[in-house]
């Protein structure tokens, strides 16, 4: 039932941190999570936090008489998550009790049930009523806020409206999918965070004083941040996309994410598709951050349009920089070298001429 337009930014962020909807009772999010888990090829393994025992996360104690220790038992449900393609929803979070809250700490962030493992590749997605709505509810303590991106759930009513005509029967949205290769971008938009943090100090930790507010930002939050930026620009959205607001609310709130997209936007962001085409000519700035979104921009131009005159001008472009600053060189050099067959950007079967990759080597050596 969801208008992928509106969730988009929840769906995208469930993919790299664990993020929670919050809407109405049976606005569909649920069935929307659940059609997800499809579109993406993974188990959905449904938890309801009303129902919830300490015991079904921390694990039940089983005396190994053996080697003479007690161990912690996982529930059944971790067992559907061994194969690392889950994604674990917990619906009715503000019904989880407190005693459980706090074992779901170690679940979001650790991966842990008990003495059990779980993949790091498994995905965890919330969704919670308004307080009002709930009975029994129990308001999230900032420890369990902080855990998650935050989302307003979004209804399309003509979408509803088209799945009563069709006989009660409801086409799941088109669902965003972060492709593979969306970790690249993390040193870019990790440069942009710390560039931002050093210059705004402020903005860099704020507990809620109260129970209403759910995003704020911690270092764990703006690490949230980074993940989702990264994740959305590997989808293809531009940087004035309004999805990028939402995840900067979602993760670190109002006021910091405010602050932090209007930083981005005032940065002076060299064209990489200029350079790669031959239409600028590259000038080098002393702004690290600025050179290193350069650097990714060009890797992720090369992916929707490879050869090896665009190829040259990009290594062109990370030798100039290299000579400079050989730590941003090498945060961007494997995915420029590696072969379009290996998840890189250099065209198959192609060595770039030999002046231009003993300069290379060189600087991969240093």
């Amino acid at each position: 039932m969801a208008r992928s337009s509106h969730n988009e930014p929840f769906f995208l962020a469930l993919q790299v941190v664990p993020a929670i909807a919050w809407g109405g009772t049976g606005v569909g999010k649920s069935a929307s999570l659940e059609a997800l888990a499809k579109s993406l090829n993974r188990t959905f393994v449904p938890l309801l936090g009303a129902t919830m025992a300490p015991e079904d996360l921390g694990g039940f104690p089983l005396p190994d008489y053996k080697t003479g220790v007690v161990r912690q038992m996982p529930a059944s449900w971790a067992s559907r998550t061994m194969d690392g393609k889950a994604l674990v929803f917990v619906d009715e979070v503000t019904n989880v009790p407190s005693a459980v809250q706090a074992g779901m700490l170690s679940v979001l962030t650790e991966r842990r049930v008990g003495d059990y493992q779980m993949p790091a590749s498994t995905l965890f997605a919330g969704a919670a009523n308004p307080p009002e709505l709930c009975p029994n509810a129990v308001p999230l303590a900032p420890a369990m806020r902080s855990r998650f991106a935050h989302f307003q759930w979004h209804v399309d009513y003509e979408h509803w409206f088209n799945g009563l005509r069709a006989g009660c029967d409801w086409q799941a949205p088109k669902f965003p999918v972060v492709p593979s290769h969306w970790t690249e971008r993390l040193p870019q938009f990790g440069s942009l965070v710390e560039a931002f943090l050093r210059a705004a100090p402020d903005c860099r930790e704020k507990l809620p004083i109260d129970d209403e507010t759910m995003s704020f930002p911690t270092l764990r939050t703006w690490h949230y941040l980074t993940r989702c930026f990264a994740a959305a620009d590997a989808c293809g959205l531009d940087r004035n996309d309004p999805a990028y607001k939402r995840l900067a609310f979602g993760c670190v709130g109002e006021a910091a994410g405010s602050e932090f997209i209007r930083y981005w936007h005032h940065l002076d962001l060299v064209n990489p598709e200029a350079i790669l085409n031959g239409d600028e000519e590259f000038e080098y700035v002393d702004k690290p951050d600025v050179m290193l979104c350069l650097l990714t921009g060009m890797v992720a131009a090369l992916r929707s349009n490879t050869s090896k005159d665009r190829w040259v001008r990009a290594a062109q472009v990370f030798i100039a920089i290299g000579k400079r600053n050989v730590e941003l060189f090498l945060l961007g050099f494997k995915p420029l070298w590696r072969p379009v067959k290996d998840g890189g950007v250099r065209p198959d079967g192609w060595t770039p001429p030999q002046q231009l990759l003993s300069q290379l080597m060189e600087l991969v050596k240093s």
